[in-house]
């Protein structure tokens, strides 16, 4: 459902290719299921046909594994530097300002104007812009208290 939905402003080609970590799951499902059901019955019978299905099945089943454990493991590598590294940095830093300065009544705070994209959501710019001038990590995660100018406190942005 998520690789047809993202399939619409993409081709599903794509979206299946870059995004297995959504689809690999089925596609195992798919795969055990075809052998249970095309080579488990006839188990029993040696053809060479057979035995050659079965191994085929059994392969494609392990480089499916494999394909998708390593798509994963590549993908939590490029969060985990993203998220422990700048991103992360910031997220700490507005919770440590929130912590000090939270109950004010007019606590708020804006991002720096010199911070650079990797701050930046724009895959969900287009909706938050009616309200945003620029959609950001900090106004996603704290939207009550960001703002994009004029904020009581300004957030400069780690190295």
């Amino acid at each position: 459902i998520i690789a047809i939905g993202r399939g619409a402003e993409r081709s599903e080609v794509y979206v299946l290719w870059d995004n297995t970590y959504y689809t690999y799951i089925f596609a195992l499902f798919l795969l055990v299921g075809l052998f249970h059901i095309v080579v488990a019955p006839a188990a029993t019978e040696v053809s060479l046909a057979l035995i050659r299905t079965r191994r085929l099945m059994f392969a494609a089943i392990g480089v499916l594994a494999v394909i998708a454990g390593v798509r994963v493991w590549r993908l939590h590598q490029v969060m985990y530097k993203t998220y422990s590294g700048p991103i992360g940095r910031l997220v700490q830093q507005i919770e440590t300002l929130k912590a000090q300065h939270g109950g004010e009544s007019d606590f708020s705070f804006s991002l720096d104007p010199a911070c650079g994209g990797i701050y930046l959501i724009p895959w969900f710019a287009d909706q938050a812009l009616e309200k945003h001038q620029r959609y950001t990590i900090a106004t996603a995660l704290f939207p009550h208290e960001a703002r994009d100018t004029g904020g009581k406190y300004i957030i400069h942005c780690p190295d």
